[in-house]
C-alpha cells in the first residue's frame, strides 16, 4: 500500500468504527438497564466475563481509530503549512 493518505480506507475504517462503537454503546445501555450491577465486585465480576472483556477490547480499539482517523482528516484538510 502507498504511504499517501487513501480516502476510501480512511471513509471504511470510519464508518466501520462508528458502527462498532454504536453497537457496544447500545448493548451497554441494554444491559444496565436489564440487570444494574450496583456495587464494584458485580460489575468487575461482569466485565471479567471473556466475551464482555473482548468486546470492551475492541471498543477501545474501534474509538481509538475513530478518533485517530478523524482528527486525520481535520488536520489534512484544515491545517495547511506555513511555507
Amino acid at each position: 500500500m502507498s504511504a499517501a493518505p487513501d480516502g476510501l480506507r480512511a471513509w471504511l475504517l470510519q464508518r466501520i468504527s462508528a458502527v462498532y462503537l454504536a453497537g457496544f454503546f447500545i448493548f451497554l445501555l441494554l444491559h444496565f438497564a436489564l440487570d444494574p450491577h450496583p456495587d464494584y465486585a458485580s460489575w468487575r465480576a461482569w466485565i471479567a466475563q471473556p466475551l464482555v472483556a473482548i468486546a470492551f477490547a475492541g471498543f477501545v480499539l474501534a474509538l481509538l481509530v475513530h478518533a485517530w482517523v478523524g482528527l486525520r482528516d481535520v488536520v489534512l484538510d484544515y491545517i495547511h503549512s506555513l511555507a
